[in-house]
């Protein structure tokens, strides 16, 4: 299969779009469930529908600037020495987003577990997108039959 990371702008900017979609879509789930927990009134839940935008404002560009400036060469490198398969893109998607959240929680002086895994769905997901765009078969329609 002839593919290129050089050739596909698409795929890590669709990549960086999922994986910041996802991080938006985990985030506003999180604060709308610790506000059900708490009682929050009707008002302050409706006021909580606008999250996924405000969130993903950040969450979007900030996931695509990482693809593009972390996950690309980590793709480059995975391709040039032959592991293209899946698997590895999930795996590689995911322990690059575990790295990042470990960075990022070291700059923030703020340590916890969930803060630690809250990154890795958004970047697997991220990756196995990329793979997907980058690597898939052609869909061919079956030859037509004989007359």
């Amino acid at each position: 299969m002839k593919t290129s990371p050089l050739c596909n702008v698409g795929a890590v900017l669709a990549g960086g779009a999922v994986g910041g979609a996802l991080l938006s879509l985990e985030w506003t789930l999180a604060v709308f469930v610790e506000a059900l927990l708490r009682g929050a009134s009707p008002r302050e839940l409706a006021l909580l529908m606008v999250m996924p935008l405000l969130v993903g404002f950040y969450a979007l560009p900030g996931f695509i600037l990482a693809m593009g400036v972390l996950g690309w060469p980590v793709w480059a490198l995975l391709h040039a020495i032959g592991f293209r398969s899946q698997r590895v893109a999930i795996v590689a998607g995911a322990t690059g987003a575990l790295i990042a959240s470990i960075v990022l929680m070291a700059g923030l002086n703020g340590w916890s577990m969930i803060g630690l895994i809250w990154l890795v769905l958004p970047g697997a997901a991220a990756s196995w997108t990329v793979w997907r765009l980058a690597y898939r078969q052609a869909v061919r329609p079956p030859p037509a039959r004989p007359s």
